[in-house]
């Protein structure tokens, strides 16, 4: 249950997704998505990133079997967001 309340974070060495960090070298491209509106508890636009990541194990009993990822980013935070991807990532 406690992960399950853990939030995925873009960090300036990887991506926290499920835990598990991702650093940019495992990153093969990512493109933005659609904008939706929060209508409930947190008000507000977002969008959608999704992450194309190379197939790997991640330990001993984990495989990452779809490469790609999706994270939930406040509008307002897509051009800082960006900014992170363009200068860590290779491939866009």
């Amino acid at each position: 249950m406690y992960r399950g309340w853990q939030q995925n974070v873009i960090y300036e060495n990887g991506i926290l997704y499920n835990d598990y960090l991702f650093n940019w070298d495992k990153v093969i491209s990512y493109r933005w998505r659609s904008y939706n509106k929060n209508e409930f508890f947190r008000k507000g636009e977002y969008c959608i990133l999704e992450i194309t990541l190379q197939q790997k194990r991640i330990d001993k009993f984990f495989k990452l079997d779809n490469p790609k990822i999706k994270l939930k980013v406040n509008c307002g935070d897509r051009e800082i967001i960006n900014g992170i991807l363009e200068k860590y990532t290779i491939i866009n």
